[in-house]
Protein backbone atom coordinates (compact mmCIF):
# COMPACT_ATOMS: atom_id res chain seq x y z
CA UNK A 1 0.00 0.00 0.00
CA UNK A 2 1.36 3.43 -0.94
CA UNK A 3 1.55 6.04 1.73
CA UNK A 4 -1.02 8.29 0.20
CA UNK A 5 -4.01 7.70 -2.34
CA UNK A 6 -6.87 9.42 -3.37
CA UNK A 7 -10.19 8.48 -1.72
CA UNK A 8 -12.33 10.55 -2.85
CA UNK A 9 -13.61 13.52 -5.56
CA UNK A 10 -15.92 16.18 -4.61
CA UNK A 11 -16.94 18.95 -6.79
CA UNK A 12 -16.78 22.22 -4.79
CA UNK A 13 -18.66 25.92 -5.95
CA UNK A 14 -16.70 28.65 -4.90
CA UNK A 15 -17.46 32.30 -5.52
CA UNK A 16 -14.63 34.31 -7.17
CA UNK A 17 -13.70 38.21 -5.95
CA UNK A 18 -16.66 39.45 -8.91
CA UNK A 19 -19.47 36.86 -7.37
CA UNK A 20 -19.01 34.38 -10.52
CA UNK A 21 -19.24 30.71 -9.58
CA UNK A 22 -16.33 28.35 -10.61
CA UNK A 23 -15.68 24.75 -10.33
CA UNK A 24 -13.17 23.36 -9.05
CA UNK A 25 -12.05 19.94 -7.93
CA UNK A 26 -11.45 19.29 -4.44
CA UNK A 27 -9.35 16.43 -3.92
CA UNK A 28 -9.46 14.00 -0.52
CA UNK A 29 -6.68 12.20 0.39
CA UNK A 30 -5.66 9.91 3.35
CA UNK A 31 -1.98 10.02 4.39
CA UNK A 32 -0.23 6.60 6.41
CA UNK A 33 1.17 7.37 9.81
CA UNK A 34 4.45 5.24 10.80
CA UNK A 35 4.71 4.50 14.24
CA UNK A 36 8.00 6.41 14.52
CA UNK A 37 5.83 9.54 13.26
CA UNK A 38 3.17 8.63 15.64
CA UNK A 39 5.83 8.83 18.50
CA UNK A 40 7.01 11.93 17.57
CA UNK A 41 3.91 13.57 17.59
CA UNK A 42 3.09 12.01 21.04
CA UNK A 43 6.57 13.28 22.32
CA UNK A 44 5.64 17.10 20.79
CA UNK A 45 2.16 16.83 22.31
CA UNK A 46 3.74 16.11 26.22
CA UNK A 47 6.23 18.68 25.42
CA UNK A 48 3.94 21.19 24.52
CA UNK A 49 1.70 20.57 27.25
CA UNK A 50 4.14 20.41 29.87
CA UNK A 51 5.34 23.58 28.55
CA UNK A 52 1.88 25.58 28.88
CA UNK A 53 1.21 23.81 32.29
CA UNK A 54 4.82 25.77 33.51
CA UNK A 55 3.69 28.88 32.31
CA UNK A 56 0.32 28.76 33.67
CA UNK A 57 1.95 27.62 37.15
CA UNK A 58 4.24 30.71 36.53
CA UNK A 59 1.90 33.44 35.68
CA UNK A 60 -0.19 32.06 38.84
CA UNK A 61 2.91 32.14 41.10
CA UNK A 62 3.86 35.68 39.53
CA UNK A 63 0.19 36.56 40.37
CA UNK A 64 0.26 35.39 43.77
CA UNK A 65 3.46 36.94 44.84
CA UNK A 66 2.49 40.56 43.54
CA UNK A 67 -0.57 39.87 45.42
CA UNK A 68 0.92 39.06 48.57
CA UNK A 69 3.63 41.91 48.26
CA UNK A 70 0.25 44.07 47.72
CA UNK A 71 -1.33 42.94 50.92
CA UNK A 72 2.14 43.43 53.09
CA UNK A 73 2.53 47.37 51.94
CA UNK A 74 -1.27 47.84 52.73
CA UNK A 75 -1.18 49.66 56.32
CA UNK A 76 -2.26 46.85 58.76
CA UNK A 77 -5.70 47.19 60.74
CA UNK A 78 -3.93 48.98 63.80
CA UNK A 79 -1.97 51.52 61.53
CA UNK A 80 -5.47 52.48 60.39
CA UNK A 81 -6.92 52.45 63.42
CA UNK A 82 -3.96 54.94 64.31
CA UNK A 83 -4.73 57.28 61.30
CA UNK A 84 -8.04 57.58 62.27
CA UNK A 85 -7.57 58.56 65.55
CA UNK A 86 -4.95 61.21 64.50
CA UNK A 87 -7.72 62.67 61.80
CA UNK A 88 -10.34 62.77 64.50
CA UNK A 89 -8.02 64.54 67.16
CA UNK A 90 -6.65 66.84 64.09
CA UNK A 91 -10.74 67.52 63.15
CA UNK A 92 -11.78 68.31 66.38
CA UNK A 93 -10.64 71.05 69.39
CA UNK A 94 -6.98 71.05 68.24
CA UNK A 95 -5.45 74.40 68.27
CA UNK A 96 -5.11 75.67 64.98
CA UNK A 97 -2.76 76.17 62.85
CA UNK A 98 -0.11 74.09 64.38
CA UNK A 99 -0.10 71.65 67.13
CA UNK A 100 1.67 68.74 68.75
CA UNK A 101 -0.93 66.51 70.85
CA UNK A 102 0.29 65.53 74.14
CA UNK A 103 1.92 62.11 73.62
CA UNK A 104 4.26 63.70 70.56
CA UNK A 105 2.89 61.46 68.33
CA UNK A 106 0.60 63.67 66.06
CA UNK A 107 1.41 66.76 64.63
CA UNK A 108 -1.44 69.05 63.00
CA UNK A 109 -0.96 71.44 60.33
CA UNK A 110 -4.32 73.33 59.32
CA UNK A 111 -2.86 76.21 57.13
CA UNK A 112 -2.46 77.28 53.53
CA UNK A 113 0.78 80.49 54.14
CA UNK A 114 3.04 78.27 55.29
CA UNK A 115 5.75 80.82 55.81
CA UNK A 116 3.34 82.58 58.29
CA UNK A 117 3.35 79.38 61.05
CA UNK A 118 5.27 79.24 63.54
CA UNK A 119 6.52 75.38 63.38
CA UNK A 120 8.51 75.25 66.84
CA UNK A 121 6.13 73.40 67.90
CA UNK A 122 6.97 70.11 65.89
CA UNK A 123 10.12 70.09 66.87
CA UNK A 124 9.64 67.73 69.73
CA UNK A 125 7.46 65.45 67.21
CA UNK A 126 8.66 61.70 67.92
CA UNK A 127 10.34 59.17 65.52
CA UNK A 128 7.97 57.96 63.25
CA UNK A 129 4.78 60.20 64.22
CA UNK A 130 2.07 61.10 62.22
CA UNK A 131 1.93 64.21 60.10
CA UNK A 132 -1.98 65.53 59.67
CA UNK A 133 -2.36 68.23 57.23
CA UNK A 134 -4.70 70.39 55.60
CA UNK A 135 -3.47 73.49 53.44
CA UNK A 136 -4.04 75.08 49.77
CA UNK A 137 -0.94 75.71 49.81
CA UNK A 138 -0.12 79.45 48.82
CA UNK A 139 2.94 79.82 46.53
CA UNK A 140 5.62 82.52 47.20
CA UNK A 141 9.65 82.29 47.53
CA UNK A 142 8.92 82.67 51.40
CA UNK A 143 6.48 79.45 51.40
CA UNK A 144 8.41 77.55 48.99
CA UNK A 145 11.33 77.77 51.30
CA UNK A 146 9.32 77.20 54.27
CA UNK A 147 7.23 74.19 52.80
CA UNK A 148 11.05 72.21 51.70
CA UNK A 149 12.74 72.99 54.70
CA UNK A 150 9.99 71.32 56.73
CA UNK A 151 9.25 68.37 54.68
CA UNK A 152 13.03 67.59 55.23
CA UNK A 153 12.43 67.74 58.55
CA UNK A 154 9.56 65.29 58.06
CA UNK A 155 11.50 62.95 56.37
CA UNK A 156 14.55 62.90 58.95
CA UNK A 157 11.67 62.14 61.34
CA UNK A 158 10.24 59.33 59.20
CA UNK A 159 6.68 60.86 60.03
CA UNK A 160 3.58 59.25 58.19
CA UNK A 161 1.80 62.26 56.39
CA UNK A 162 -1.88 62.04 56.55
CA UNK A 163 -3.90 64.25 53.93
CA UNK A 164 -7.23 66.06 55.60
CA UNK A 165 -9.65 67.06 53.74
CA UNK A 166 -7.51 68.45 50.56
CA UNK A 167 -3.90 68.73 49.79
CA UNK A 168 -3.11 71.36 47.06
CA UNK A 169 -0.58 73.18 45.51
CA UNK A 170 2.79 73.46 47.47
CA UNK A 171 1.11 70.68 49.90
CA UNK A 172 1.09 68.54 46.79
CA UNK A 173 4.03 69.23 45.41
CA UNK A 174 6.36 69.04 48.67
CA UNK A 175 4.25 67.42 51.34
CA UNK A 176 2.86 64.94 49.81
CA UNK A 177 5.70 63.16 48.93
CA UNK A 178 7.84 64.54 51.86
CA UNK A 179 8.59 61.52 53.77
CA UNK A 180 8.32 57.83 53.15
CA UNK A 181 4.71 57.41 53.80
CA UNK A 182 1.82 59.11 52.76
CA UNK A 183 -2.43 58.17 53.27
CA UNK A 184 -5.53 59.75 51.52
CA UNK A 185 -8.36 58.81 53.22
CA UNK A 186 -11.86 58.46 51.31
CA UNK A 187 -13.25 61.86 50.34
CA UNK A 188 -9.87 63.87 50.21
CA UNK A 189 -8.53 65.54 47.44
CA UNK A 190 -4.54 66.05 46.41
CA UNK A 191 -4.17 68.60 43.46
CA UNK A 192 -1.15 70.12 42.04
CA UNK A 193 -1.56 73.24 40.16
CA UNK A 194 1.80 75.58 38.31
CA UNK A 195 2.52 78.54 41.14
CA UNK A 196 4.06 81.30 39.48
CA UNK A 197 7.26 80.98 42.38
CA UNK A 198 8.81 84.38 41.68
CA UNK A 199 8.28 87.61 40.38
CA UNK A 200 10.71 86.39 37.35
CA UNK A 201 8.62 83.40 36.34
CA UNK A 202 6.85 83.04 32.84
CA UNK A 203 5.22 80.14 31.76
CA UNK A 204 5.70 78.38 28.50
CA UNK A 205 4.43 74.68 27.03
CA UNK A 206 7.66 72.40 25.55
CA UNK A 207 7.64 69.23 23.79
CA UNK A 208 9.03 65.96 25.84
CA UNK A 209 8.96 63.92 22.62
CA UNK A 210 6.76 64.08 19.56
CA UNK A 211 4.00 61.85 20.44
CA UNK A 212 2.89 63.68 23.66
CA UNK A 213 1.28 66.67 24.54
CA UNK A 214 3.92 69.53 25.77
CA UNK A 215 4.33 69.85 29.77
CA UNK A 216 3.40 72.81 31.33
CA UNK A 217 6.16 74.72 33.55
CA UNK A 218 6.84 77.68 34.43
CA UNK A 219 10.78 78.64 34.66
CA UNK A 220 12.84 81.93 35.15
CA UNK A 221 12.18 84.40 32.68
CA UNK A 222 15.86 85.37 32.85
CA UNK A 223 17.41 81.91 33.58
CA UNK A 224 21.53 83.61 33.59
CA UNK A 225 20.35 86.95 35.61
CA UNK A 226 18.68 85.15 38.27
CA UNK A 227 18.65 86.71 41.71
CA UNK A 228 19.97 84.98 44.81
CA UNK A 229 16.87 84.05 46.16
CA UNK A 230 16.07 82.22 42.81
CA UNK A 231 18.70 80.64 42.90
CA UNK A 232 18.13 79.62 46.40
CA UNK A 233 15.05 78.18 45.24
CA UNK A 234 16.12 76.21 42.57
CA UNK A 235 18.95 74.45 44.70
CA UNK A 236 16.27 73.62 47.46
CA UNK A 237 13.55 72.19 45.42
CA UNK A 238 16.36 70.24 43.05
CA UNK A 239 17.74 68.54 46.11
CA UNK A 240 14.20 68.11 46.87
CA UNK A 241 13.28 66.15 44.61
CA UNK A 242 15.95 64.42 43.73
CA UNK A 243 15.86 62.64 46.77
CA UNK A 244 11.90 61.88 45.89
CA UNK A 245 10.98 61.34 42.31
CA UNK A 246 12.35 60.50 39.23
CA UNK A 247 13.59 63.62 37.02
CA UNK A 248 11.22 62.33 33.98
CA UNK A 249 8.19 62.70 35.96
CA UNK A 250 8.67 66.18 35.89
CA UNK A 251 7.35 69.24 38.80
CA UNK A 252 4.89 69.23 39.38
CA UNK A 253 3.93 65.73 37.83
CA UNK A 254 1.75 65.92 35.18
CA UNK A 255 -0.11 63.01 33.65
CA UNK A 256 -0.50 62.45 30.29
CA UNK A 257 -3.78 63.38 29.64
CA UNK A 258 -3.90 66.17 32.33
CA UNK A 259 -1.24 67.67 29.95
CA UNK A 260 -3.35 67.68 26.97
CA UNK A 261 -6.05 68.96 28.58
CA UNK A 262 -3.88 72.00 29.60
CA UNK A 263 -2.30 72.48 26.46
CA UNK A 264 -6.17 72.76 24.78
CA UNK A 265 -7.41 75.12 27.07
CA UNK A 266 -4.37 77.23 26.04
CA UNK A 267 -4.89 76.36 22.43
CA UNK A 268 -8.89 77.36 22.60
CA UNK A 269 -8.44 80.55 24.82
CA UNK A 270 -5.14 81.66 24.38
CA UNK A 271 -4.30 82.16 27.84
CA UNK A 272 -1.99 79.91 29.96
CA UNK A 273 -4.09 77.54 32.16
CA UNK A 274 -2.24 79.27 35.79
CA UNK A 275 -5.59 78.96 37.85
CA UNK A 276 -5.94 75.03 36.88
CA UNK A 277 -5.21 72.40 39.13
CA UNK A 278 -5.24 68.80 38.57
CA UNK A 279 -5.01 65.22 40.11
CA UNK A 280 -2.57 62.63 39.89
CA UNK A 281 -3.41 58.90 39.61
CA UNK A 282 -2.24 56.80 41.99
CA UNK A 283 -1.46 53.98 39.84
CA UNK A 284 1.36 56.45 38.59
CA UNK A 285 2.74 56.69 41.50
CA UNK A 286 4.36 52.85 41.85
CA UNK A 287 8.43 53.17 40.68
CA UNK A 288 8.15 56.96 40.28
CA UNK A 289 7.96 58.32 43.68
CA UNK A 290 10.19 56.78 46.64
CA UNK A 291 7.30 57.55 48.80
CA UNK A 292 4.53 54.88 49.41
CA UNK A 293 1.32 56.29 48.93
CA UNK A 294 -1.88 54.88 49.88
CA UNK A 295 -5.32 56.30 48.70
CA UNK A 296 -8.17 54.60 50.30
CA UNK A 297 -10.64 55.83 47.40
CA UNK A 298 -8.84 57.55 44.26
CA UNK A 299 -12.16 59.33 42.74
CA UNK A 300 -13.64 57.49 39.48
CA UNK A 301 -14.35 60.10 37.54
CA UNK A 302 -14.19 63.81 36.99
CA UNK A 303 -18.09 64.59 38.43
CA UNK A 304 -16.99 62.60 41.23
CA UNK A 305 -14.35 65.07 41.67
CA UNK A 306 -16.68 67.72 41.21
CA UNK A 307 -18.67 66.98 43.84
CA UNK A 308 -15.43 66.84 46.39
CA UNK A 309 -14.80 69.78 45.77
CA UNK A 310 -18.03 71.59 46.13
CA UNK A 311 -18.77 70.16 49.55
CA UNK A 312 -15.07 70.79 50.88
CA UNK A 313 -16.16 74.22 49.62
CA UNK A 314 -12.74 74.63 47.29
CA UNK A 315 -14.05 77.13 44.64
CA UNK A 316 -11.14 75.75 41.93
CA UNK A 317 -11.16 73.86 38.55
CA UNK A 318 -9.31 70.67 39.22
CA UNK A 319 -8.59 68.25 36.07
CA UNK A 320 -9.43 64.68 36.92
CA UNK A 321 -6.40 62.39 35.59
CA UNK A 322 -8.04 59.08 34.65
Amino acid sequence: MVSAKAMSQDRARIFDSNGARQDRTAAFVSVRITPRQIASLAIRKFTFLRLATFLVFVFCGFADVLHAQDAQNQPSDAERASYGEALAYCQGVAPRPMVLRDDKRVLCLDASVIAFVDLSAAKDLLQGGLFVVRSEGIAGEANIKAAIRFAEFLLAKDATVIIRDYCLGLCANFFFIASTKTIVPKGAVVAWINHATGSDNCFHFFEINKDEAPRFQQLPCSFPEMNDVAKEIVALKDKFYKARILSSVGEPPEGEAVRENLYRRFYETGQYPVDVYWTWNPRYHSGLVKTKVFYEAYPKDQGELDAMLTRLGLPYQVIYDP
